[in-house]
C-alpha cells in the first residue's frame, strides 16, 4: 500500500495548497505560541487520506516560515511506527484506536525530545500537573478494561 499517493494515484478533489484561511490561522496560532514561550512544531499523522502534493505543501510552508515539520506519512516513519492496518485503526485506516494513538504519541514524544527544547515540568506540584496526573490514571483505567 502506497500512504503518500499523489493526487492523480489517490483521486478525487483535494485542496493540496495551504489556504489563505490556513495561513492567517497558522499565524495567530503562531503568535500565541510564542506569547507563552511555546515551540511550534507542525506535524501530521500517518492518513491514507493524505497525499504527496499536500506535504510537498506544509513542508514548502515550514521552510518559509522557519518551523519544523514532521510527517509521520514519510516511508522511514511508517517503517519505524509497524503500523498494522488491521489492528490499529479504530475504522478504515483513518483513525487510530488506543494502539495505534500510542505508537504515533511514542514517536511524536521521542521526536520533540530529539528536535525541540522544552522544559519538563513534571514534579512541580502545579494544578497542571495534577489534573494531567488524573487524566493519564484515566487513560490507564479505560485501557485496562
Amino acid at each position: 500500500y502506497n500512504w503518500l499517493p499523489t493526487l492523480k494515484e489517490f483521486g478525487g478533489t483535494y485542496l493540496t495548497e495551504v489556504s489563505d484561511l490556513g495561513l492567517e490561522y497558522l499565524a495567530k496560532i503562531r503568535s500565541l505560541c510564542e506569547e507563552n514561550g511555546v515551540e511550534l512544531v507542525l506535524f501530521k499523522t500517518p492518513s491514507k487520506g493524505w497525499i504527496r502534493e499536500m506535504h510537498e505543501a506544509v513542508t514548502e510552508l515550514a521552510k518559509e516560515e522557519g518551523l519544523n515539520f514532521l510527517d509521520m506519512n514519510s516511508e522511514a516513519v511508517l517503517k519505524e511506527l509497524q503500523i498494522d492496518e488491521t489492528k490499529d485503526f479504530a475504522d478504515s485506516s483513518s483513525h487510530f484506536n488506543i494502539y495505534g494513538a500510542e505508537k504515533v504519541s511514542r514517536y511524536l514524544a521521542a521526536y520533540m525530545k530529539q528536535n525541540c527544547s522544552f522544559t519538563d515540568k513534571r514534579g512541580q506540584k502545579d494544578p497542571l500537573e495534577t489534573a494531567w496526573d488524573q487524566l493519564y490514571q484515566e487513560y490507564l483505567d479505560y485501557k485496562e478494561n
